[in-house]
């Protein structure tokens, strides 16, 4: 039996037949070239409003419209068996088969809500390597739940419970650098909640990719990620967009100097909208954002421009933030304890930035984070240019034991 085309197939058949060039149609989308080649290339999810523009360009009556909705099936499928694969089962290494529920209960929200709680508890507190089999194990049996009988009172409640685990997933895919990975959960997390009337996951979802762009090195795809929410910013809580224009100020921050006031006013701005929060009024996923996490975030911005020689408030947020994560935020204070200390190594006093800086090793070193890891490693750099100076040169040496003596190879 003949395999069906996939979507990146069919895009790139009708393409070649029209002899349109990908720049060309990347226009109609709003993609750049190289951002519509990647997508014919299998290595971009398309959106299911980007897909229907090209159905209506080529005259396909819902071809490619169907084409996307057989792929996400195979993405479902394939997110599965990749679970089941890297979730060992019990008595030696036996893989069980997963269950097959034929009905969806009220029950099954609450399980995933609960496995959820459980597993963002998890992830702070040991990392995202530590945690992401289970995740993927646990959204395997979340996502077959959408192919069992549902009451219609449910649907939306089980695609944003399905979301929400898939986004968790791919943030502990992104902590531990298994980034294409991290992409095709967000990316199947987003196509959860355009099934819903709920932005709050979209919002999430959003902030989350944008988050791994603004790392990846990719601040304006994080900037055009963030500008998806700008349709319905208006339906957020306050939380919710200061949470956004944080990372958006962390991706100005990385555009270098000449973004340094753009990054600044953010900041500003998202300080503004967070005087407006109300917890009370915040979907649980975002609680997270607190006071402490919003002078980490906002810290991060500010680095980047100090790290130019502007002066900012940097130190001193990452100094509140340090002081004031809550105990389960292990990784958190971890990240911001090694960026303050990173700050100072390279526009302060050493000595004081290695005082910080030993604080921050052992943590590390127990986290299954390879955020917190690089963080690590990019200290070290920041300190080998003072390492006659004896406490430096005693960071560098509890630094090279804990994460290896190769690291200032890499």
């Amino acid at each position: 039996m003949e395999t069906p085309e996939t979507l990146p197939e069919m895009l790139r058949r009708l393409r070649t037949a029209s002899g349109r060039s990908a720049a060309s149609i990347g226009v109609k989308v709003n993609l750049s070239r190289s951002a519509y080649s990647n997508v014919e290339a299998g290595r971009r999810q398309f959106t299911r409003d980007r897909v229907e523009i090209l159905d209506r360009l080529y005259g396909c009556d819902g071809a490619l419209t169907r084409a996307w909705e057989n792929d996400n099936v195979r993405r479902r499928n394939l997110l599965a068996v990749g679970a089941a694969m890297a979730m060992p089962g019990i008595a030696g290494g036996l893989r069980l088969p997963p269950l097959s529920p034929q009905r969806v209960t009220p029950d099954d929200l609450t399980q995933i809500d609960a496995v959820a709680h459980a597993l963002v508890t998890w992830d702070n507190a040991f990392g995202g390597g530590q945690a992401l089999a289970a995740g993927q194990a646990q959204l395997e049996w979340a996502a077959a739940l959408l192919d069992a009988e549902c009451d219609p009172s449910l649907r939306e409640a089980l695609f944003v419970g399905v979301g929400r685990l898939s986004s968790l997933a791919g943030f502990m895919a992104f902590d531990a650098f298994a980034h294409q990975r991290a992409r095709e959960l967000f990316t199947f997390a987003f196509d959860c909640a355009r099934q819903t009337s709920d932005f709050h996951l979209r919002a999430f979802v959003l902030s989350s990719m944008a988050r791994q762009a603004v790392w990846c090195g990719r601040p304006h795809d994080a900037i055009a990620t963030l500008d998806q929410a700008t349709s319905f910013a208006d339906r957020l809580t306050a939380t919710e967009r200061t949470d956004l224009l944080t990372v958006r100020s962390r991706a100005l921050g990385k555009l270098g100097p000449a973004y340094a006031e753009a990054a600044l006013r953010t900041v500003g701005e998202a300080d503004e909208q967070f005087t407006q929060s109300r917890p009370d009024l915040d979907p649980t996923w975002i609680a997270f954002y607190d006071t402490a996490q919003h002078h980490g975030d906002t810290a991060h911005a500010l680095f980047d421009v100090a790290i130019h020689g502007r002066s900012t408030e940097a130190v001193s947020r990452f100094d509140y933030a340090v002081s004031n994560h809550q105990p389960g935020y292990t990784r958190s204070r971890t990240i911001s304890l090694i960026k303050q200390a990173t700050l100072m190594m390279a526009t302060g006093d050493p000595r004081q930035a290695a005082s910080v800086g030993q604080g921050a090793v052992q943590p590390a070193a127990r986290l299954k984070s390879q955020r917190a890891r690089t963080d690590l490693i990019a200290l070290r750099s920041k300190a080998e240019v003072h390492v006659v100076i004896p406490e430096v040169g005693e960071l560098v040496e509890r630094i090279d034991e804990a994460i290896g003596h190769d690291a200032g190879s890499r």
